[in-house]
């Protein structure tokens, strides 16, 4: 919009954005990728490192469905890992 970044909670959701989400509000430390690697590759390290990436997703700019987005928090809440 007026060049500030606003959270839409009707927009759609991908991968690389979810897992960041997720990231942030638990806490997770990932580590900084040098320039020549893209900004969400630890964050997908870290998806599949705690198994939280949905079963066929493998691309960082898939949408995610309110079903995916849902199994990806419960995964987390299941092994304990979680902000509540």
């Amino acid at each position: 919009k007026d060049g500030k970044k606003y959270f839409d909670a009707g927009g759609n959701v991908t991968l690389a954005a979810g897992l960041k989400i997720l990231a942030k509000l638990n806490g997770f430390e990932v580590w900084s990728a040098p320039e020549y690697i893209a900004w969400y590759v630890p964050y997908l390290y870290l998806g599949y490192q705690k198994g939280i990436v949905p079963t066929g997703v493998n691309d960082a700019f898939y949408l995610l469905t309110r079903g995916e987005a849902a199994f990806m928090m419960d995964t987390l809440i299941s092994l304990n890992i979680s902000w509540f």
